[in-house]
């Protein structure tokens, strides 16, 4: 694929052309977008409902903190979440006795072609399970006005990064509005009416983890401990999710929330929530705090520090003027998501709310729906995935459960590299580091799995990576578990495919040469250890498997492993091009 950016320009000017509109893609500023009270179809996204389900809220976020917004009438819900806020703690994901069995399923593939056999003695090599994302909480908001609204609507403006909710209530306007800030990494939610007094309710946190709440003076306090060990949900036996008492078994974790009312009176409750009365506009600013050291280091930073940690950024942001937060928020977003405007027309279809959009589209592909859907992307990644941030997990940064899918880790098999496939094609390159960090951190743990589960050099990742960087075959060994996903241990070529095209995009010799060619080095190293002679004058992969696909052998019955899948060839192909490449541009390791 032409990753370049105009191998971009032609893939959208190709769907476009299938569509038989005109189109427009420019590499700059475009114009401001259209201000209140208007309505721009190719940024906002707006609905005549409030979300019944965590799925069809709107989601906020600065690459740290993340919050799905709601937008009820009576009542509003953020649901919380804080990057790395995981269950458990670095330990060895090796497994010693895997390199006993290589040996047995390069047999019963390359000579005995017993590849059913070669899938029951694979699970032998597996790993522990990943640990899972976990949420902060919700900060719920109860208000007393009554649930008979009318001009109801649920709006996210991507151009703004800003969630509202407005309506009335009776002869009360009502409007909510959240955005979470980069620039005071904080979450903001501001409430006013348009009747002096008028806003009346409490908020309060809850939580699916372990947690304690308490409220003192203009603050509530949502302080808890993650589990040390929470097993993913897709595991049939029981879910295990366990805590301890004992300090980095488990990271501590908390949420402080300032309540600021103009024109009444806020005040704490014994049960934890914040009573507000009499008010006519409240401004929330949310903190959000984790024991999280690095992925190398226990979480073992004490409670206390935590709170004190998301209180400070919470006051912090409380301090300013709420027009002065939204600005510098605006401000610092557009400077992302106003590098790239795409046009590719319109139809009448574009005034519709969005849910009506999307069923419209079957019968009338309004194009404009489509350039929707291309800035959502990148808004969703510029909310999740910002310098000094986790990169963009399996669900960007937001997730609502305990036990969430696929524990919304960083799923390696392709996943990870979707989320970033638009970060230097539509000039977001900065966005691109939190990757690229953890592809440095990967070849660390990486190193480890290759040399005590294969006797390689080098660095290798599976399928499957959580906060502590595990870089090994997941599955405990498992009679249920397949090799198709577990056994796959090419995710580091792929990985580093990123730092190449981050390299080819910016032309940046120094991060050629201290950050991406070591890494992609080492990921070669381990290619050059894990080819091994197919008894036919050439080299291949053994064990080999296609993610997630399953082939069927010469007795008719499907099975997963095999040598030299086309996806192996590819990858390896492909690092060991980039290698000679950059090699030859840094002028080192000419043999």
């Amino acid at each position: 694929m032409d990753f370049t950016r105009r191998g971009f320009v032609r893939l959208v000017a190709a769907i476009a052309a299938s569509r038989g509109i005109s189109r427009t893609l420019v590499f700059a500023q475009p114009a401001a977008s259209a201000e209140a009270g208007a309505v721009d179809p190719d940024s906002t996204m707006w609905l005549e409902q409030p979300s019944k389900v965590w799925m069809d809220a709107y989601p906020v976020g600065n690459g740290r903190l993340g919050a799905m917004v709601f937008g009820g009438v009576e009542s509003e819900r953020l649901a919380l979440n804080e990057d790395t806020l995981w269950s458990g703690f670095p330990r060895d994901c090796t497994n010693p006795d895997a390199l006993k069995h290589l040996p047995a399923v390069r047999k019963l593939v390359l000579q005995d072609r017993d590849y059913q056999g070669a899938d029951k003695e694979c699970l032998k090599m597996q790993g522990p399970w990943n640990e899972n994302y976990e949420p902060v909480g919700d900060l719920l908001l109860d208000l007393e006005h009554g649930a008979t609204a009318t001009a109801y609507r649920r709006t996210l403006d991507l151009d703004s990064a800003l969630a509202t909710v407005s309506y009335r209530v009776g002869d009360v306007a009502y409007r909510r509005e959240v955005f979470a800030s980069y620039p005071d990494d904080a979450i903001v939610m501001r409430l006013t009416a348009s009747k002096p007094g008028a806003l009346k309710g409490t908020l309060r946190f809850a939580s699916l983890l372990r947690t304690k709440v308490s409220a003192d003076g203009k603050e509530i306090v949502l302080a808890g401990k993650a589990p040390e060990r929470s097993l993913p949900g897709y595991v049939p036996t029981e879910p295990i999710v366990s805590y301890s008492s004992v300090e980095g078994a488990g990271m501590h974790f908390a949420a402080v929330a300032v309540v600021e009312a103009t024109g009444g009176a806020v005040a704490a409750q014994p049960d934890g929530s914040m009573r507000v009365t009499g008010a006519s506009s409240v401004t929330v600013t949310i903190g959000c705090a984790t024991g999280f050291r690095n992925y190398a280091v226990a979480p073992d930073i004490p409670l206390d520090q935590v709170v004190a940690k998301a209180r400070g950024a919470a006051r912090k942001a409380a301090a300013k003027p709420y027009q002065q937060l939204l600005a510098a928020h605006r401000a610092d977003h557009r400077k992302l998501y106003r590098r790239v405007s795409l046009e590719l027309g319109s139809s009448g279809d574009a005034i519709l709310p969005t849910d009506q959009r999307v069923e419209a589209f079957a019968k009338n592909a309004d194009p404009s729906l489509t350039v929707l859907l291309f800035n959502f992307g990148r808004y969703l990644l510029i909310a999740s995935s910002r310098v000094g941030s986790q990169p963009a997990n399996l669900q960007g940064i937001w997730n609502a459960e305990l036990l969430p899918p696929w524990s919304s880790n960083w799923t390696t098999n392709i996943n990870v590299q979707m989320n970033y496939w638009h970060a230097e094609t539509c000039n977001l390159s900065e966005l691109h580091v939190p990757l690229v960090q953890l592809v440095r951190e990967l070849s660390v743990t990486g190193a480890r799995v290759a040399q005590v589960n294969y006797g390689a050099p080098g660095w290798c990742v599976h399928h499957n990576v959580d906060v502590w960087r595990q870089a090994a075959p997941v599955g405990n060994g498992e009679a249920w578990t397949k090799p198709t996903w577990s056994a796959w241990c090419m995710a580091g070529q792929w990985l580093c495919a990123h730092l190449w095209d981050h390299y080819t995009f910016t032309q940046d010799q120094q991060y050629l040469r201290e950050v991406a060619y070591p890494v992609m080095k080492g990921s070669a190293e381990f290619c050059v250890g894990w080819l091994i002679d197919d008894g036919k004058g050439g080299l291949t992969t053994c064990p080999s498997v296609s993610p997630e696909n399953e082939f069927i052998a010469p007795n008719g019955k499907p099975a997963d492993v095999s040598a030299g899948t086309t996806m192996d060839m590819a990858l390896i192909r492909e690092i060991f091009a980039h290698c000679v490449e950059a090699s030859t541009l840094l002028g080192v390791d000419a043999d």
